[in-house]
């Protein structure tokens, strides 16, 4: 996927992977490392610092829009998660716990919630190094309007003309062979 993004996006965008929700402690080291949101691309225009083409990436094709329940967010949701999260991180932390999402299980429990101090944006740029940027930076790269499903491009095994069982296949092949 990062070498198809990254062949794909002109000189005028710049391209996050794998953009989570990073949890920091008052003296700023991580707070249980985990991934919480993992968006798994997207794509920003930098003449107008807004997110172009939000990307998903799932072996199973159509998997990324199909009902996740209760207990999960779907992609359009993590970026309206992401618009609705308030940057005073005590109004954050209220919001966090009135999700009722199982997502937030590592974090729900008020000692737990007690330690986290602030809240960054964390991902991986076009060449692999991991960056971080504040929520409210990164709500600035939010479109106006609320995010859909239909907002969302695939980016699936029938992408590369392929099938899950192939790429299966292929990885088991070289895991064997290296």
């Amino acid at each position: 996927m990062r070498i198809y993004l990254n062949n794909l996006i002109s000189k005028n965008e710049d391209v996050m992977y794998s953009v989570d929700i990073l949890f920091k402690k008052t003296n700023g080291t991580d707070f249980k490392p985990s991934i919480y949101l993992d968006i798994d691309a997207i794509v920003i225009d930098n003449v107008t610092n807004k997110i172009k083409t939000p990307y998903s990436a799932k072996l199973d094709i159509g998997k990324t829009f199909k009902s996740t329940g209760s207990n999960r967010y779907d992609d359009a949701e993590k970026l309206e998660f992401f618009r609705n999260l308030p940057e005073n991180i005590d109004d954050a932390k209220l919001y966090i716990l009135g999700q009722e999402k199982k997502v937030w299980k590592d974090v729900s429990k008020p000692h737990d919630m007690n330690q986290i101090s602030f809240i960054e944006i964390k991902y991986l740029d076009k060449f692999g190094k991991s960056k971080t940027m504040s929520l409210s930076d990164f709500k600035q790269k939010l479109k106006s309007t609320p995010y859909s499903r239909n907002d969302f491009t695939e980016i699936n095994p029938s992408t590369f003309n392929t099938t899950k069982e192939e790429l299966y296949k292929s990885l088991y092949n070289r895991i064997i062979t290296d």
